[in-house]
């Protein structure tokens, strides 16, 4: 049998974070930078919500309720329902939880 992978192995170890007044331009010019693909959300240090850019793709679509797609902030599109796991979980248990409830990404806390 091979290697299992630790879930520290795998996870980007500290990632960034946005607050959920950051513009949706602001994080969308982060992600490009640190070429990432999702930013947890945070308000008063507390993980509330979790940005893809899937979501922003989303919300440049027609009908989103805002008229305007840049007067958007990170809380206005995150999604509120995230898959969190503490840091200790194997990732064998965290990848069947994944495909099981089909997240794109968990949020690892410690």
């Amino acid at each position: 049998m091979r290697h299992m992978p630790t879930l520290t192995e795998v996870m980007t170890p500290f990632p960034q974070l946005v607050e959920e007044t950051t513009s949706i331009n602001a994080a969308i010019q982060l992600m490009a930078e640190k070429a990432c693909n999702h930013l947890p959300v945070v308000l008063e240090h507390e993980v509330v919500g979790l940005l893809s850019t899937s979501d922003i793709k989303l919300a440049q679509m027609p009908g989103h309720r805002s008229t305007e797609f840049t007067e958007l902030t990170v809380g206005d599109i995150c999604r509120r329902s995230i898959y969190v796991v503490d840091l200790h979980v194997r990732l064998d248990e965290v990848l069947d939880q994944m495909a099981a409830d089909a997240w794109d990404a968990a949020v690892v806390l410690k």
